[in-house]
Formats: C-alpha cells, sequence, structure tokens
C-alpha cells in the first residue's frame, strides 16, 4: 500500500516508508529550487523592464538591449544561442513567461514526487533516476523544442503526470544534484522541454568557463549546445536549468543607468548631425 506525505507543502507518494532525515532531505531540495527558480524570474523580470523601459524611452533596440550587464547579456546569448537583438528581446519575453509558470508550478498542488515504479511504464535501466512522462501526443511529434518558435507560450500546456524519482537514491545523492534533477524535471512538467542535450553541458558558469579558455588563448567550445538553434535551446530541460542555477549575481539596475547615461550622452553630442541628415535625407529630387 503506497505511502503518503504533504512536507512543507510538497506532495510525496512513496512505495516504502520514506526514512525522516530523507523526507527532511527531499523537502529542502525541492526550498532550494523553488528559490532558484524565483532568483531566476526577478533577474529576467529586472531585465526585460530594463530593455522595455528603454524603448519606451527613446532607444532603439540595439541600444536598449547594450544596457544588459554584460555578464548576463552572455549568461543569455551563450546559453540560448541568440545572436541578434530581436532574439534576445523575444527570449527575455518568453523566459519571463516560462519561468514564471514554473515557479507557479513548483508551489503548487498539482506536483507530486512519485516514487520511482509506483507508476506503470517507468523507463527501463538503473541510469535513469527521474522521469516525467510526456503526452502521447508530444512523443510522437516532439513539443515545443521541435514546432515551437522563440517566444511561443506554453500556456496552454497541462501535463497531470507525476515526477517520479528513485527515492532509493536519496541518501548517495548531493543536495545540489538533487536541486538540479528536481528543476529538470518540473521543466519537463510544466514548460514540456525536451532532452536534447543528453550529455548535458559543457560549463556551469559561463563567466567563469569562457574565463578559462581565454586564459590559454582559445575560443570556448560549447559542444553540442553550438549546435542548437534558439528554438531548440529555450525548449531544452538541460539548457534551461544551468541557466536558472548559474544565474550571475550581478546589479542589472546599476549596470543599466550607468550605461544609459553614457548612451544618451553621446546621442546627444551627435543629435545635431543625425537631424541635419534626416533633413537631407528627407529632401527630394524636385528640392534639390
Amino acid at each position: 500500500m503506497a505511502v503518503t506525505y504533504v512536507v512543507g507543502g510538497l506532495n510525496i507518494i512513496a512505495i516504502n516508508e520514506i526514512a525522516p532525515d530523507m523526507l527532511n532531505k527531499l523537502a529542502e531540495a525541492m526550498r532550494l529550487a523553488r528559490k532558484a527558480v524565483q532568483d531566476a524570474v526577478e533577474g529576467t523580470v529586472v531585465a526585460l523592464h530594463v530593455v522595455s523601459n528603454a524603448l519606451r524611452t527613446g532607444l532603439d533596440l540595439g541600444e536598449a538591449i547594450s544596457l544588459l550587464h554584460p555578464e548576463f547579456a552572455r549568461h543569455l546569448t551563450v546559453h540560448f544561442r541568440l545572436s541578434t537583438s530581436t532574439e534576445i528581446f523575444q527570449a527575455l519575453e518568453a523566459l519571463n513567461r516560462n519561468l514564471q509558470r514554473l515557479v507557479v508550478g513548483m508551489r503548487s498542488a498539482d506536483l507530486r514526487l512519485a516514487e520511482y515504479g509506483y507508476n506503470w511504464m517507468a523507463p527501463k535501466g538503473s541510469g535513469v533516476i527521474a522521469y516525467v512522462k510526456m503526452p502521447l501526443s508530444y512523443a510522437f511529434s516532439g513539443g515545443p523544442a521541435v514546432n515551437g518558435c522563440l517566444n511561443k507560450d506554453p500556456g496552454k500546456f497541462n501535463n497531470p503526470a507525476d515526477v517520479n524519482i528513485r527515492f532509493d537514491r536519496l541518501r548517495d545523492t548531493a543536495i545540489g544534484d538533487l536541486v538540479n534533477t528536481l528543476i529538470h524535471e518540473c521543466t519537463h512538467k510544466y514548460l514540456a522541454t525536451a532532452d536534447l542535450l543528453v550529455s548535458g553541458l559543457p560549463f556551469k558558469s559561463v563567466a567563469e568557463y569562457e574565463s578559462t579558455w581565454r586564459a590559454i588563448g582559445v575560443d570556448a567550445p560549447m559542444g553540442r549546445l553550438a549546435d542548437l538553434t534558439p528554438v531548440q535551446a529555450i525548449n531544452d530541460a538541460y539548457v534551461v536549468t544551468n541557466y536558472v542555477l548559474y544565474m550571475p549575481l550581478v546589479d542589472l539596475r546599476a549596470s543599466a543607468a550607468q550605461m544609459e547615461l553614457t548612451i544618451r550622452g553621446a546621442n546627444q553630442g551627435i543629435g545635431a548631425v543625425n537631424s541635419n541628415r534626416r533633413v537631407f535625407d528627407s529632401a527630394g529630387n524636385d528640392d534639390l
């Protein structure tokens, strides 16, 4: 007979009883996972606000994107394979929407962790430590990573399946690895992410990784991540999870304010030249 628990608002169902210390470890890992996603939401919201506000006050899109802290901008563009200002803006909009949906789902009663083997048709093989069963339509035709676009809204996606985890490995699993697994699996459940990068990313922190390679005068290799399109990357569980867990701790507002002063000062300095040029460009042949 199954055993059920509710710990810290987290619903758990197990085949056998879970030791109290392991139950607490699981609940603590979910608390940390929720906090990491919430922190990523806040950072993404601030970045989107910086860009959107700059657009409203007269800067063009390229100038607005340049207000982002360089370390955050690199974190964003490397993870999601972005190269143009339009792609960056669309990705920020999509991440804002997706991560807010993710954190709401992870805090909801809809989320239940089930012991591996409780639900039928569990994947075979000891190497699989967690999974979420996806709708058959996604299994046959692919989800957003195949059929989506950069700013696809997952709002209509609903997957009632449990997040299944091998509870018998809790004691030997580091808390950080457990946090990673919980976020990863929840992106499957709430965002319909795919597992395109089954070997994972070649880095954790983009800044540290690139700095290490830069020190020896070599461009940092990106492995299979380099082969993904922006649509595939923003809908991949490994990429989204790493983006969440290794968000740079930078002051986006202060950096944007300083950069904006520089840009507006430069624009004022060349304003007269631009105004004269616009008058010249607007003159027709009959006026010359």
